[in-house]
Parts: C-alpha cells; sequence; structure tokens
C-alpha cells in the first residue's frame, strides 16, 4: 500500500465516529416511541386515578348484554327491511 493511500484510509477512520448513526427512519421511530411512552406515564397521574370507573364483573356483563342486544336489534332491522313477505297460515292437508 502507498504512503498516499495510508494517510487517506487513516482520514477515513478518524472522520468516523463511535456513536450510532440514527437514519431518519430509525429516528422518527424512536420520537414516535418516546411520544408515546410520555403520553402514557401522564395518564398515571394519581388525581386522575381516583376519578377512574372500574365495572365490576356483575356490571360488566350486563353491559356486555345490553350491547349483544342493540346489535341483535340493529341487525335484525336491516335484514327485515324491505321484504314484502306475508307471513300466512298453512292451509291443512286433507288425506284422503
Amino acid at each position: 500500500m502507498s504512503e498516499k493511500a495510508k494517510r487517506r484510509a487513516s482520514t477515513l477512520s478518524a472522520v468516523s465516529s463511535s456513536a450510532p448513526s440514527l437514519t431518519p427512519s430509525q429516528y422518527s421511530r424512536e420520537a414516535g416511541i418516546l411520544e408515546i411512552t410520555n403520553g402514557i406515564n401522564r395518564l398515571d397521574v394519581p388525581r386522575l386515578q381516583e376519578q377512574r370507573f372500574v365495572l365490576t364483573e356483575k356490571k360488566g356483563g350486563e353491559l356486555g348484554k345490553l350491547a349483544l342486544g342493540a346489535k341483535l336489534e340493529r341487525a335484525l332491522g336491516r335484514r327485515m327491511t324491505g321484504q314484502d313477505a306475508v307471513f300466512r297460515k298453512k292451509k291443512a292437508k286433507v288425506v284422503q
């Protein structure tokens, strides 16, 4: 290797840093994670924790049943709209 090539290589290695380089995508990912972490930390305020409502198991079950009933009502309403069918009693068959 020539003297000029040695100097060039050493100059290049002297410029490089041992700190990890961050590409824009890495930076935005880390900034996003930091933002989410800060948001979660803001939710952890003791004064607000006292105001939070926690459902009992019984109340949660009741609300679940109500929600399911409402879903069924909406689905049945959509299913039966625009149908012209008329329910009639079946005539008794006469067997001879």
